[in-house]
């Protein structure tokens, strides 16, 4: 079992090579990975439908992915992707990105996060630049779908690229927090109150 002094390197997923790349963000025990909090939370137990979204709020909403281009300008390429659920469709654009080529297939789940913007050219809507996640599918292994839909899902800052993005940090971090069990002080004594705050049940609703 860990102990929340034990180098990163040691948590299940790391090793010493992404541990490398872990200490250049201030990471170097398993502490410290479970205080890298999430920035935000999506909803992912009742997202949000297509035919209910309203101009100008920040929404998220998973959707089957309809089809994507990469548009050549002369200001800079563009890259488009829409997707769609049942007979509604969103249409997501980020500048200066040809690295998303290629990326998306039709009929992957697709989460997207973004202000909802409506569409010149059809009844539905538009985002631009939104954060996206590409989510798990049938020959995924059942804890990562777990992890990924179904519930309040926690979305991290990446710690370096790809390979280290959120999808990696809620899995790892869900099996150190498992590993850890007993490990950490269950419950710290709140000042000046009489119940008493449990700081593994704090870290696993937080990160996890």
């Amino acid at each position: 079992m860990l102990s929340l002094g034990d180098q990163v390197q040691f948590v299940r997923g790391v090793g010493p090579h992404v541990a490398e790349m872990l200490a250049e963000k201030s990471i170097q025990t398993a502490e410290d990975l479970l205080y890298h909090l999430p920035f935000r939370y999506e909803d992912r137990q009742h997202p949000r439908s297509l035919d209910e979204l309203k101009p100008g709020e920040m929404a998220s909403v998973i959707g089957e992915v309809r089809g994507s281009i990469l548009l050549r300008t002369r200001r800079m390429p563009l890259f488009e992707l829409t997707i769609g659920q049942g007979r509604h469709a969103l249409k997501c654009t980020w500048f200066n990105a040809p690295y998303l080529n290629g990326k998306f297939q039709s009929g992957q789940t697709v989460a997207v996060y973004g202000k909802v913007e409506p569409s010149r050219s059809t009844s539905n809507f538009k985002m631009i630049q939104p954060q996206f996640e590409i989510l798990p599918d049938a020959s995924d292994d059942a804890e990562t779908r777990l992890l990924e839909v179904g519930r309040i899902t926690p979305v991290y800052e990446s710690l370096g690229g790809s390979r280290l993005a959120s999808r990696w940090q809620r899995k790892v971090i869900f099996n150190l927090l498992e590993n850890m069990r007993g490990a950490v002080a269950e419950c710290l004594p709140h000042s000046g109150h009489r119940s008493r705050s449990c700081r593994a049940h704090r870290l696993r609703r937080i990160a996890a």
